[in-house]
């Protein structure tokens, strides 16, 4: 007859203290991580509560024709009129929101900054964009690259903000002062 070597009453002891032991790092483990992973959650949630309440709207677009959004703030709204889940399966792209006059040159700033071995972020030129309800607004964009292991560019991420306001008003102030916008 086999006799295990745990039927001993001490040794049975010691592997229940040993498998206790396990357990009880396992679940501190388990529930360190889980501790952490919340921590990492609530610190998203406040700064998308900032980014949310700022004047500024994130995006992330795909390398793609027409710059498809992966991701948008859902403060769109206050810059182009549209809601967040127009982006995202694609009803609209953001290429569409470019005024058709501005779209050319973006798109070559965009070709130019991109060809340029370690460039992984510029600011555009101010361009014009066209909003749901047919406003046309001025906007300061602000793009970061990103590339996969190959050097590949994947995706853009992206920071604009409307100067709309701040454009008029240097107008406003070079027309009193005799400039032409030739001059600048």
């Amino acid at each position: 007859m086999f006799t295990s070597p745990y039927s001993s009453p001490s040794i049975r002891s010691i592997v229940f203290i040993v498998g206790l032991f396990f357990s009880g790092f396992f679940f501190t483990v388990a529930l360190n991580a889980i501790t952490e992973r919340k921590k990492i959650e609530e610190k998203l949630r406040e700064v998308n509560i900032i980014i949310n309440r700022s004047p500024v709207v994130t995006f992330t677009w795909k390398s793609e024709e027409g710059w498809p959004v992966e991701y948008v703030s859902e403060n769109v709204g206050r810059i182009l009129g549209y809601i967040a889940e127009d982006f995202i399966p694609g009803k609209v792209s953001y290429a569409k929101c470019i005024h058709p006059d501005d779209l050319e040159r973006v798109r070559k700033e965009v070709g130019v900054f991109s060809k340029e071995e370690g460039r992984d972020k510029f600011v555009h030129d101010s361009y014009r964009i066209i909003t749901k309800d047919g406003k046309e607004k001025i906007v300061t964009a602000w793009t970061f690259i990103v590339r996969d292991q190959e050097g590949e560019i994947t995706h853009y991420k992206g920071i604009i903000e409307d100067v709309t306001e701040r454009k008029q008003a240097e107008e406003l102030v070079n027309d009193a002062l005799g400039h032409d916008k030739g001059d600048e």
